[in-house]
């Protein structure tokens, strides 16, 4: 999925399915593991399925998201 974000927001701590993320503009930190990661456009990250994840989701950002979750999303008619 293509995602952008017009205001700043905070992710509280979630899991799912496996996550890779491509940051596309501006900012995103994210918190795992106790730490805090920064990517900006051109950066790329994966999550791995059931890792308790958050973050910080700057205004500007714009990502493509794939999660390994066929079913996550239905087509929208």
């Amino acid at each position: 999925m293509f995602i952008e974000f017009s205001e700043t927001v905070e992710v509280p701590e979630h899991r799912h399915e496996e996550q890779w993320e491509l940051a596309l503009a501006g900012a995103v930190d994210l918190h795992c593991d106790g730490t805090t990661t920064r990517y900006e456009s051109g950066d790329s990250f994966v999550i791995p399925a059931g890792k308790p994840h958050g973050g910080t989701v700057h205004a500007g950002y714009k990502a493509l998201i794939v999660f390994n979750a066929p079913d996550r999303y239905k087509l929208k008619s």
